[in-house]
């Protein structure tokens, strides 16, 4: 692999499942403390965002968001599930990420899921599918 300068960005759409995706970033931030000697060098860049749609959180619930993702998309009643989604390939193109990972909120991560998913990018895969069997 000749570039190790990638970035990838994890986005998360939700709407009353935050809590959901709140954990899904816990996990992923966990992981990369955990495993970090068994993360692919390939990607030197992780960002997590969150993406609520027309869902009104707590405070608490917007804190806690922050503390464990880089990016909190607020846009209540102005788009719904399927304009989240897209708009994660927006932002991803916007800030001109190599990989874009849409993660479902509630379809929790296996042990060590975030680890396997990364350390299976290269520069010859276009698209990556996972789900559990």
């Amino acid at each position: 692999m000749s570039d190790s300068n990638k970035s990838l960005l994890i986005y998360i759409p939700c709407h009353s499942d935050l809590d959901l995706a709140i954990n899904q970033a816990k996990k992923i931030q966990s992981e990369l403390k955990e495993n970090k000697k068994d993360i692919n060098s390939f990607i030197s860049k992780i960002e997590i965002a969150i993406s609520i749609n027309y869902f009104e959180p707590s405070k608490s619930q917007l804190d806690l968001a922050a503390s464990v993702s880089d990016l909190i998309i607020n846009k209540s009643e102005l788009f719904l599930a399927d304009a989240n989604i897209a708009h994660g390939f927006m932002l991803g193109h916007q800030r001109n990420v190599d990989f874009l990972w849409i993660l479902s909120a509630n379809d929790e991560l296996l042990d060590s899921g975030f680890t396997k998913m990364i350390n299976s990018l290269s520069d010859e895969i276009d698209l990556l599918v996972t789900c559990v069997p």
